[in-house]
């Protein structure tokens, strides 16, 4: 690895360029006995760890996520192609204080956590999800890398250098860099709350775990209550208010419309809890998830399932009518407050569109 190192450094001084890939940067690990824990350094273990040490990205500046981390914030097209297809890591770079040696190719949400960067005009840092260990994939991900490096690098020529750009700069530049910076956290705020509403539209689309994981995220988003899932029955959640149980709720998607042993296995849902037949108790279902359009996804539910769920004291909602309640609270149509006593009181179903609501009690 040194003969290697010296190799990149050789390469480096003759004016050439280094591409890291980068997923999983494990700077330290842990082994055990009967007794105890003991931590070892892992900081230097491979040739893209030492270059980084060499360029100063130590592992006081590498951090290490425990998802993958798929979504980020370009800002070079060049490696557009490139991160669409292997742009999935765990690892991101926090560099304060040798700022003006980088450029960045792409970031998470925050700017200061750097997933993809160029350091120097010359050592280019990438986020990549390993490839199939055949010879054809592995062609196809150095050929998109390379592509990437060499559509950027006359780019690159033509731009004033990172040290000229952080070290002068001009009074009246500086008074514009931080207006820019103030549009910047404005147009950020904006884009994270379209984030949330993309968010509360997967409840359209999703089925099983990521419906859960969806409808918990936007009744505690929307109507600002506690979610939480009962471990034991994965489709069940609590509805809690002030740390107060409120209603229970089961989470289905279906290919069809609402059936008879949805409802009835809410019904179940409540007795399993040890709660009473008549505590609050929602079906929230998402129907015809393999539809093509708005029109398709609006299926009614038929009139002898809602005078079951009034017979069994359940409430039907439909993903569609809970985001359409969503629609009816930023017109003044309903409050948050109504849509909470609805689901506390009322049975049949909730069905809601773009203009107005309604309890069907058959």
């Amino acid at each position: 690895m040194l003969k290697r190192v010296k190799q990149l450094h050789k390469l480096w001084d003759k004016g050439g360029f280094i591409g890291v890939l980068v997923y999983k940067l494990m700077d330290e690990y842990t082994t055990s006995d009967y007794i105890r824990s003991y931590s070892h350094e892992a900081d230097d273990t491979s040739l893209g760890k030492v270059l980084l040490n060499d360029l100063g990205v130590d592992k006081r500046r590498r951090k290490e996520n425990e998802t993958p981390l798929k979504h980020f914030k370009l800002f070079r097209d060049e490696f557009k192609s490139y991160l669409a297809d292997y742009g999935v890591t765990q690892a991101y770079f926090e560099l304060y204080g040798i700022a003006s040696q980088i450029k960045p190719i792409c970031t998470l949400n925050s700017n200061s956590c750097l997933v993809g960067l160029i350091f120097n005009d010359s050592v280019f840092i990438l986020p990549c999800l390993a490839v199939d260990k055949d010879e054809k994939s592995t062609v196809k991900l150095f050929d998109t890398v390379a592509k990437a490096i060499v559509a950027t690098l006359p780019k690159l020529a033509q731009e004033i250098p990172a040290w000229v750009d952080h070290d002068f700069v001009f009074q009246e530049e500086k008074r514009l860099l931080t207006e820019l910076k103030k549009q910047k956290e404005i147009l950020s705020d904006i884009e994270t709350e379209i984030a949330t509403y993309k968010n509360f539209k997967g409840a359209l689309i999703f089925g099983h775990d990521s419906l859960v994981a969806n409808i918990g995220y936007v009744l505690e988003n929307f109507l600002q209550i506690k979610v939480s899932r009962i471990e034991e029955y994965k489709e069940d959640l609590k509805l809690l208010q002030n740390g107060k149980l409120i209603a229970i709720a089961e989470v289905k998607g279906v290919n069809s419309g609402v059936q008879r042993e949805q409802i009835n296995q809410v019904d179940s849902h409540r007795e399993r809890q040890g709660l009473a037949p008549g505590f609050p108790a929602l079906l929230i279902i998402n129907t015809k998830m393999a539809a093509t359009s708005l029109k398709d996804k609006d299926l009614l539910v038929a009139s002898e399932q809602i005078k079951k769920a009034v017979n069994d004291k359940v409430l039907i909602v439909r993903t569609l009518d809970l985001l359409n309640l969503i629609k009816l609270v930023e017109i003044s149509k309903i409050s948050k407050d109504e849509i909470l006593r609805i689901f506390k009181e009322e049975h049949g179903w909730l069905k809601a569109t773009e203009e107005m609501f309604e309890i069907m009690k058959e």
